[in-house]
């Protein structure tokens, strides 16, 4: 169990209000969608728009999108008017997350495009501090792009690329005509959604590109890519 696993099954009753708060949605049922295909790009932009109706639900500022997932993140669980769902126990706070995310996604969208009914299931705990929010989730971009290489290669070429090392199904993908680095960032590592005054800004920059991890994450405030200078004669 890493350190993360550990602080996901240590939250079993109440979250801890001064603790920054973690809040996973995990889809269940969509398991028709093909990696890279016309309905994952129609399938991305439904979870955008889920996202941010969750968003304005449980007053969060913050998520970062992959997939089928969603991954909601508080500096505290001090909040005005969702203060109330949050001194729920966990395990009714997930329900009720899930019940709210998987309502509206049937709402919205049409059922036969999936190949059961669509729900999410909810998990939420606290981690000790902002640099261990910054460590979960570069930990959860490396693994989502490590899952998106497999699930292009299966789509492209079969099964048998889950026997193959990353960086060998790239190969086998540029072979096959696909070039894995001319795939859209938001597919490989992610979304990140902010809500502002004026709405919401979705970007597509992963965090290891981020200068100002803490107060793009906590602050709403905009990334500032880091500039990596060549040393001269390299």
């Amino acid at each position: 169990m890493n350190k993360f696993d550990f602080y996901r099954e240590s939250n079993k009753s109440n979250l801890i209000q001064l603790c920054p708060v973690a809040i996973l949605l995990n889809g269940v049922g969509f398991s028709r969608l093909k990696y890279g295909s016309q309905f994952d790009q129609k399938f991305h932009a439904i979870m955008e728009n889920c996202a941010e109706y969750m968003m304005n639900q449980i007053e969060a500022n913050f998520v970062w999108i992959h997939q089928d997932k969603m991954l909601f993140l508080f500096k505290n669980s001090l909040r005005s008017n969702f203060s109330t769902i949050f001194d729920s126990s966990v395990a009714d706070l997930n329900l009720k997350i899930a019940a709210i995310c998987s309502s509206y996604f049937n709402l919205v969208n049409k059922p036969e495009d999936f190949d059961q009914i669509p729900i999410f299931s909810c998990q939420s705990w606290n981690l000790p501090t902002a640099g261990e929010v910054i460590d979960y989730i570069s930990l959860l971009e490396h693994m989502a792009a490590r899952e998106a290489i497999y699930r292009l290669g299966e789509s492209v070429i079969g099964n048998e690329v889950f026997q193959c090392q990353p960086t060998e199904v790239i190969s086998q993908l540029a072979a096959a005509g696909y070039n894995w680095e001319e795939l859209a960032p938001a597919f490989k590592s992610g979304t990140w959604i902010q809500k502002t005054n004026n709405g919401f800004n979705a970007f597509s920059m992963p965090l290891v590109e981020i200068e100002n991890k803490e107060d793009f994450i906590f602050n709403g405030k905009n990334p500032k890519k880091i500039v990596r200078v060549t040393p001269e004669g390299v």
